[in-house]
């Protein structure tokens, strides 16, 4: 009986301890995109292993370059690669409710032609960042 009950708790305690995730990035819809369609893509940073498995923040990036942090609360000032806008204290601009995993781009051009990549955090810590997922974006 002894064993059973430090085996059964042996396994409860590696079933919880905490571990950094690892991620893929995935789209949607797959690339190409015809520029003149204008479609938004959605860009999700998806959880392969990890404990847990709940992202608490994402930072996404092009061509290795930063281009979003998610969440973005309002009382954090940053400055937005994207719109290339300084962004305050507007509560329009308060991201900090959204599932971070997430990134719409929307209307798309030939402008998000590139490289993504994402990296996230959970309680144990950061990731090392995905492998880039390329969207090729044409023009007819």
């Amino acid at each position: 009986m002894h064993i059973n009950l430090v085996a059964l708790w042996l396994k409860f305690t590696i079933q919880t301890i905490a571990d950094t995730p690892e991620v893929v990035l995935r789209m949607s819809p797959s690339s190409p995109i015809s520029e003149l369609d204008r479609r938004n893509v959605t860009l999700f940073c998806d959880v392969i292993s990890g404990n847990p498995d709940t992202l608490n923040s994402v930072k996404w990036f092009m061509d290795g370059v930063l281009l979003k942090q998610l969440p973005m609360c309002h009382n954090e000032l940053e400055y937005d690669i994207i719109d290339g806008d300084h962004l305050g204290n507007n509560d329009e601009d308060d991201l900090c409710d959204i599932d971070p995993s997430k990134l719409l781009l929307e209307h798309v051009t030939k402008l998000f032609h590139g490289n993504f990549s994402c990296e996230a955090t959970n309680d144990a810590g950061w990731s090392e960042r995905s492998s880039e997922k390329q969207l090729e974006i044409y023009c007819k």
